[in-house]
């Protein structure tokens, strides 16, 4: 399905398309996984990315989902690894709190802004719980474990979804670099980086809580919506462009002297990936308006995390296997593919979360532990 976009939105993804492909795709992604970094982080600040969902007021781009879920559907399809949602989401907290010291670091000098929230309910997350907050005279003292955190380093600004004694939520901002913040580093199948993050004693000032309760829990919650809908995004991306590969290996490979994409048990596999990316297509535009009108509902965006999670992985498990035994080797591009799927299929909930999820927000039942 082709959107109907305006001139600006048609201007950004054909943009979002030409710079995600010159600093994208499978070679960049292969000296990632040798190098551990690579220079696309400076495109992104220079495009004004990190700004997007940022209003104008704030020296922002003002726009909204939507424009964001154009540009991840397109950084999916070059499997780019840049926490562009994560900073996103961070930047329109800090824009909705007034912390422009900060925001004006992460729209001017490129700061990575990271969620750092846990889901309670989430029974797939290993039974993790929100960092604690204690008075302690005129501050507060930080204390807890949060594991599986993408993209942290020193330089990050983390903003932290934390309850106090009395169980209140706050939402707390603090720097990767203070005293008491431990990192510990583990690699993904993708051999991206993921950092548990524990907190011992970490001193907050009053003015590092951004948030208490329900202006916290909003807060908290439009993060993880952008989050969800981002990686919903890339996702979706990710599924089309594995599709395509597949689909130019069927049509140049043969067998029994006719192409392989001539045999109608493939044909229909194919065709199976095809209609779950268009329908998912479809969702992920009317979720990210939806929420850019105020009209989104949270089942909405679990629906989409599950679809999205669901397909990427069956459709690049098809792929890797129409291509043979060459599909199983590290060399060949498909199963990188196959690895960020599984990567980010898991992120911010699995499918078998979500759609537990969405039933317990639209029948009123109870989600299955």
């Amino acid at each position: 399905m082709e959107p109907i976009l305006n001139d600006l939105q048609t201007q950004l993804r054909d943009s979002a398309k030409r710079l995600c492909k010159d600093f994208g795709g499978a070679a960049v992604y292969r000296q990632r996984q040798q190098q551990g970094v690579t220079n696309a982080w400076q495109q992104v600040m220079q495009a004004g990315w990190t700004g997007l969902l940022v209003s104008e007021e704030h020296n922002g781009l003002g726009l909204g989902l939507y424009e964001l879920a154009l540009i991840l559907d397109e950084a999916g399809q070059q499997l780019w690894h840049e926490p562009v949602a994560a900073t996103c989401a961070g930047a329109y907290v800090l824009s909705k709190t007034k912390q422009s010291h900060h925001l004006k670091q992460v729209l001017e000098a490129g700061l990575m802004v990271l969620p750092v929230c846990v889901d309670v309910e989430d029974t797939y997350n290993n039974m993790q719980s929100a960092p604690v907050l204690q008075k302690s005279g005129d501050h507060w003292m930080l204390n807890g474990l949060v594991r599986f955190i993408t993209f942290v380093n020193l330089e990050s600004l983390l903003l932290i979804s934390a309850i106090d004694e009395q169980g209140r939520r706050a939402l707390v901002s603090l720097s990767a670099q203070a005293m008491g913040v431990l990192l510990t580093c583990h690699a993904r199948l993708d051999d991206s980086l993921v950092s548990d993050i524990e907190f011992e004693d970490v001193k907050i000032q009053s003015q590092d809580i951004l948030a208490w309760d329900d202006g916290a829990i909003q807060l908290i919650d439009d993060m993880q919506t952008i989050l969800r809908v981002g990686i919903s995004a890339q996702l979706l991306g990710l599924s089309h462009a594995a599709l395509q590969m597949t689909l130019e290996h069927l049509r140049t490979r043969k067998q029994f002297g006719k192409p392989l994409s001539s045999f109608q048990a493939l044909q229909h596999q194919c065709v199976n990936g095809y209609i779950d990316i268009e329908l998912n297509r479809s969702l992920l535009y009317r979720t990210s308006m939806a929420w850019d009108k105020h009209q989104s509902h949270p089942a909405m965006m679990s629906a989409l995390k599950a679809r999205t999670s669901r397909s990427a992985l069956a459709i690049t498990r098809s792929a890797v296997q129409l291509h043979g035994a060459m599909g199983y080797t590290h060399e060949h591009n498909i199963g990188l593919y196959y690895k960020q799927a599984v990567v980010w299929a898991a992120d911010q909930g699995n499918d078998v979360y979500h759609a537990q999820r969405f039933s317990a927000l639209t029948l009123n039942a109870e989600p299955l532990a």
